[in-house]
Protein backbone atom coordinates (compact mmCIF):
# COMPACT_ATOMS: atom_id res chain seq x y z
CA UNK A 1 0.00 0.00 0.00
CA UNK A 2 1.28 3.43 -0.95
CA UNK A 3 0.43 6.38 1.31
CA UNK A 4 0.94 10.11 1.49
CA UNK A 5 0.98 11.45 5.05
CA UNK A 6 1.26 15.05 6.12
CA UNK A 7 3.27 16.30 9.07
CA UNK A 8 1.09 19.20 10.15
CA UNK A 9 -2.43 17.76 9.74
CA UNK A 10 -4.14 14.40 10.07
CA UNK A 11 -5.03 13.33 6.54
CA UNK A 12 -3.70 10.34 4.63
CA UNK A 13 -4.08 9.68 0.91
CA UNK A 14 -3.92 5.96 0.17
CA UNK A 15 -3.39 3.82 -2.91
CA UNK A 16 -4.22 0.21 -2.19
CA UNK A 17 -4.08 -1.88 -5.36
CA UNK A 18 -5.30 1.02 -7.51
CA UNK A 19 -8.15 1.78 -5.07
CA UNK A 20 -7.66 5.33 -3.87
CA UNK A 21 -9.03 6.88 -0.70
CA UNK A 22 -8.52 9.78 1.64
CA UNK A 23 -8.62 9.29 5.41
CA UNK A 24 -9.60 12.49 7.20
CA UNK A 25 -9.25 12.64 10.99
CA UNK A 26 -11.89 14.90 12.53
CA UNK A 27 -11.90 16.36 16.03
CA UNK A 28 -15.35 17.19 17.38
CA UNK A 29 -15.51 18.05 21.05
CA UNK A 30 -14.68 14.96 23.05
CA UNK A 31 -14.96 12.63 20.03
CA UNK A 32 -12.37 12.10 17.31
CA UNK A 33 -13.15 9.96 14.30
CA UNK A 34 -11.86 9.20 10.82
CA UNK A 35 -13.88 9.55 7.64
CA UNK A 36 -12.85 7.67 4.51
CA UNK A 37 -13.48 9.46 1.22
CA UNK A 38 -13.10 7.64 -2.10
CA UNK A 39 -10.85 9.54 -4.51
CA UNK A 40 -9.49 9.01 -8.01
CA UNK A 41 -5.93 8.42 -9.14
CA UNK A 42 -5.87 12.01 -10.42
CA UNK A 43 -7.04 13.31 -7.01
CA UNK A 44 -4.30 11.26 -5.35
CA UNK A 45 -1.68 12.79 -7.64
CA UNK A 46 -2.81 16.38 -6.95
CA UNK A 47 -2.98 15.80 -3.18
CA UNK A 48 0.49 14.23 -3.28
CA UNK A 49 2.07 17.01 -5.34
CA UNK A 50 0.34 20.18 -4.14
CA UNK A 51 0.65 20.53 -0.37
CA UNK A 52 -1.11 23.91 -0.24
CA UNK A 53 -4.23 22.59 -1.95
CA UNK A 54 -4.07 19.50 0.29
CA UNK A 55 -4.03 21.82 3.33
CA UNK A 56 -7.05 23.71 2.00
CA UNK A 57 -8.82 20.42 1.31
CA UNK A 58 -8.18 19.10 4.80
CA UNK A 59 -9.48 22.32 6.38
CA UNK A 60 -12.66 22.24 4.29
CA UNK A 61 -13.29 18.52 4.82
CA UNK A 62 -12.63 18.82 8.54
CA UNK A 63 -15.35 21.50 8.74
CA UNK A 64 -17.79 19.51 6.56
CA UNK A 65 -17.33 16.32 8.58
CA UNK A 66 -17.60 18.13 11.90
CA UNK A 67 -21.09 19.16 10.79
CA UNK A 68 -22.08 15.81 9.25
CA UNK A 69 -19.63 12.92 8.97
CA UNK A 70 -21.81 11.25 6.31
CA UNK A 71 -21.89 14.20 3.91
CA UNK A 72 -19.74 12.65 1.17
CA UNK A 73 -21.59 14.51 -1.61
CA UNK A 74 -20.63 17.93 -0.23
CA UNK A 75 -17.12 16.61 0.42
CA UNK A 76 -16.77 15.45 -3.19
CA UNK A 77 -18.03 18.77 -4.58
CA UNK A 78 -15.60 20.66 -2.36
CA UNK A 79 -12.74 18.34 -3.30
CA UNK A 80 -13.33 19.03 -7.00
CA UNK A 81 -13.28 22.79 -6.45
CA UNK A 82 -10.23 22.86 -4.16
CA UNK A 83 -8.12 20.50 -6.27
CA UNK A 84 -9.02 21.53 -9.82
CA UNK A 85 -10.38 25.05 -10.08
CA UNK A 86 -8.32 28.16 -10.79
CA UNK A 87 -6.76 29.88 -7.78
CA UNK A 88 -9.28 32.73 -7.93
CA UNK A 89 -12.24 30.31 -7.86
CA UNK A 90 -10.71 28.37 -4.95
CA UNK A 91 -10.12 31.60 -3.00
CA UNK A 92 -13.72 32.73 -3.58
CA UNK A 93 -15.04 29.32 -2.52
CA UNK A 94 -12.92 29.23 0.64
CA UNK A 95 -13.76 32.82 1.58
CA UNK A 96 -17.50 32.33 1.06
CA UNK A 97 -17.54 29.12 3.09
CA UNK A 98 -15.30 30.59 5.82
CA UNK A 99 -17.40 33.76 6.14
CA UNK A 100 -20.67 31.81 6.06
CA UNK A 101 -21.68 28.77 8.03
CA UNK A 102 -18.08 27.90 8.95
CA UNK A 103 -17.84 31.18 10.88
CA UNK A 104 -14.07 31.48 10.44
CA UNK A 105 -13.24 27.88 11.34
CA UNK A 106 -11.54 27.10 8.02
CA UNK A 107 -9.13 30.03 8.12
CA UNK A 108 -8.57 29.36 11.83
CA UNK A 109 -7.64 25.73 11.19
CA UNK A 110 -5.27 26.88 8.42
CA UNK A 111 -3.74 29.30 10.94
CA UNK A 112 -3.22 26.45 13.39
CA UNK A 113 -1.95 23.70 11.09
CA UNK A 114 0.11 25.88 8.75
CA UNK A 115 1.25 28.56 11.20
CA UNK A 116 -0.09 31.19 8.81
CA UNK A 117 -1.43 34.64 9.50
CA UNK A 118 -5.24 34.40 9.44
CA UNK A 119 -6.07 37.97 8.35
CA UNK A 120 -5.06 37.58 4.67
CA UNK A 121 -7.30 34.50 4.40
CA UNK A 122 -10.20 36.38 6.01
CA UNK A 123 -9.63 39.05 3.36
CA UNK A 124 -9.81 36.43 0.59
CA UNK A 125 -6.08 35.87 -0.03
CA UNK A 126 -5.56 32.15 0.58
CA UNK A 127 -2.67 31.19 -1.71
CA UNK A 128 0.85 32.19 -0.66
Amino acid sequence: MEQVKFDNFDMIARNSNEEYSLLVRVAKGFADYTVEVPITEKDYAVISENKERAEFLYSVLHYIFQCDYKNLDHAQQSLNIVLYEKDSVVESFLTELDHGKANGSISNLMRIICKREQSPMIQGKWFK
